[in-house]
């Protein structure tokens, strides 16, 4: 399954060119061919029923990150969605650098190429659908301090996770349904948007574009200097091309990367 490949390309990438533990939850597809690392947990969860929700296969990763929080003390959390595979070698030390600080760590998504998606249409689109489920009639915030984050790549201190995943799985438990406001599902994304924008305004630091990087907002792609290469496929799952172009950008992508970047761009 093009699903299950994926995740162990990016899982692969993880355990080669990283110390961090890596956590995997995923339902009860072909994954059992996995090797065992002493770096790497998995946890099954059935997949939802198909003609339930679509949102609830990408508010799962709440129950992920609960599952991290109380398997590992570690300082910090990473979450990456499954068609996301590390470029090039990542430290402990770049997680805290690149955080400076803040309580969470994301990269902004200015738009949808080929499209005429930009700051202010996402703001009508979080309006429209994140705060009409979530909080209905609530004033967004001004378009100046407002940013749409893409939740492919989130980073964090533990202490805002021991916060953030509560208050999530409290909001999902209050909103029973379809998870859904029109054709657009309220998911991870979504709630993630509400927490950086709405209720911790300013708290959440806006990563460079080398640590969530892709086709669809990056041209062009890939470009050198990538940390993490986002193979999304607007939540479609991965697309038939999908595991082989991941694995194209881990080999000699990865060797190139390590050889012409100065440190300075980690």
């Amino acid at each position: 399954m093009p699903g299950a490949d994926a995740a162990r390309v990016a899982v692969d990438s993880l355990l080669a060119d990283t110390a961090f533990d890596v956590l995997v939850l995923h339902d009860d597809g072909p994954v059992g061919g996995w090797p065992a690392h002493p770096r790497l947990q998995r946890r099954e969860q059935s997949a939802p029923p198909a003609d339930g929700p679509r949102a609830l296969r990408f508010l799962r990763k709440f129950h992920a990150l609960d599952l991290a929080l109380a398997e590992f003390s570690h300082d910090w959390i990473l979450l990456l969605d499954a068609d996301v595979v590390l470029a090039r070698p990542l430290r402990e030390t770049q997680l805290a650098a690149a955080l400076g600080g803040a309580a969470l760590g994301m990269v902004e998504q200015k738009g949808i190429r080929g499209s005429t998606m930009n700051r202010a249409r996402f703001q009508e689109h979080y309006v429209r659908h994140t705060l009409a489920l979530l909080a209905p009639g609530a004033a967004p915030p001004p378009p100046e301090r407002f940013r749409y984050f893409n939740s492919g790549v989130v980073l964090g201190p533990r202490r805002t996770w021991a916060e953030l995943v509560p208050w999530a799985r409290r909001a999902i438990a209050a909103h029973p349904g379809r998870h859904e406001v029109g054709e657009h599902m309220i998911a991870d994304q979504d709630y993630f948007q509400y927490w950086a924008n709405q209720l911790h305004p300013g708290s959440c630091a806006e990563l460079p574009w080398c640590w969530n990087h892709c086709a669809y907002w990056d041209d062009p792609f890939p470009r050198r200097g990538v940390i993490f290469a986002h193979f999304s496929n607007f939540c479609r799952g991965p697309a038939a091309d999908t595991v082989a172009r991941m694995r194209a950008l881990r080999r000699p992508w990865n060797r190139w990367l390590n050889r012409c970047i100065p440190p300075s761009s980690s």
